[in-house]
């Protein structure tokens, strides 16, 4: 809705190229309120899609495993895993939703769920409310206020939807019942009882998103532990209900992930003739790759950003779908990237650039 949120095992859609020569595209793309088009992204569920084990949670060989491995590797007392597994669930409606994520839809489709007027307003007030903590971890972090606004917009709409599934049961559920994502979240559910145990969390208390994401940021166990700030300076990193930690962690994690103080997101190109095509971008979900061509390169094969930006700066071409037969293309920079390794999908990251744009916008016509 780092982190992140659902973020990790999203599916990212290929867009099909085109012939047109040239297209044009608005600066920022507009919402669009209507959320009906939702059912567009619904489909047969497959017939090999992942079941949960017949076996209860704790009779599983895997969790027995796993059980075994966390003594052994990080001093746990067994008795207490075999007592927590035992309440744990497998939850069947995870896994359908592992396989249907909503980075799934094209871009037309996402940008009408993520970017609408509720959710800039929403971000205004959100702004407006917290605006000297914005500032200061603006400063501290060179992260901009809206980029925070927006990114804690889109996870959980600004704190008020942080998810209601147990992430001990997301967690266990696809670690050992999604084989090809089961390593990445064996880590995490082990990342999740370690913070747990050192924070003195109740495990079976703790909820999040159906991929074991939680908080205001949506962070993934792993991101909490390296990224979350006590920047209330209570003793705590609390982000399900400190915005100030919730906040600085968003920018603490970007600025650690390489962000760029003062340097731009994405701008809107114009493309031409064909020779552009073998620039788009090709990064696959969870495999996603810096931006490695230069602008000069780029203007040479038919691709013109809309505003003026240094030749040297390196950039990734992307083709979002508009709706109907209509694309928009933009060249996407470092910060881009550094958004998407929140979430690896450049909906995600054209969402949190473009809520961000379109709230700044209101908030300063609010001011003039």
């Amino acid at each position: 809705m780092l982190k992140n949120l659902l973020l990790i095992i999203c599916l990212s859609v290929s867009l099909s190229a085109i012939a047109a020569p040239t297209t044009t595209t608005k600066e920022t793309p507009q919402p669009v309120a209507k959320k009906s088009q939702h059912h567009a992204a619904k489909k047969t569920h497959p017939t090999n899609m992942s079941k949960p084990s017949d076996k209860a949670v704790i009779d599983d060989a895997k969790v027995q495993a796993f059980i075994k491995m966390m003594v052994k590797d990080h001093k746990f007392n067994q008795t207490d895993l075999e007592h927590l597994f035992k309440q744990v669930q497998w939850q069947k409606a995870i896994l359908t939703s592992v396989h249907h994520p909503k980075e799934a839809l094209n871009w037309h489709q996402y940008s009408n769920l993520f970017v609408t007027q509720r959710r800039i307003e929403n971000g205004v007030d959100f702004w407006k409310k917290h605006k000297k903590v914005l500032n200061q971890v603006s400063k501290q972090y060179g992260v901009p206020p809206e980029i925070i606004v927006a990114l804690l917009g889109v996870e959980t709409k600004y704190g008020t939807r942080q998810g209601n599934h147990r992430v001990i049961d997301s967690l266990t559920t696809i670690a050992f019942n999604f084989p090809k994502r089961s390593k990445f979240f064996t880590q995490e559910l082990a990342e999740f009882l370690i913070l747990c145990r050192d924070n003195h969390l109740n495990p079976l208390k703790m909820k999040g998103s159906y991929a074991g994401a939680f908080g205001m940021p949506q962070f993934m166990p792993s991101s909490y532990r390296r990224y979350a700030v006590d920047y209330s300076h209570n003793g705590k990193k609390d982000l399900s209900h400190d915005y100030k930690d919730a906040i600085a962690s968003v920018a603490n994690y970007l600025k650690k992930n390489g962000w760029q103080a003062n340097q731009p997101v994405a701008v809107a190109a114009n493309v031409k003739g064909y020779r552009y095509k073998k620039y788009l971008y090709k990064g696959k979900h969870h495999h996603i790759h810096k931006p490695n061509i230069t602008v000069k390169v780029l203007e040479k094969n038919g691709i013109t950003p809309k505003k003026t930006v240094p030749t040297n700066d390196k950039a990734i071409l992307l083709k979002l779908a508009a709706g109907g037969d209509q694309y928009e293309y933009w060249l996407g920079f470092t910060n881009f990237y550094v958004i998407m390794r929140y979430n690896p999908s450049q909906n995600y990251a054209m969402a949190v650039y473009t809520l961000a744009d379109l709230i700044k916008d209101q908030l300063e016509n609010q001011n003039s």
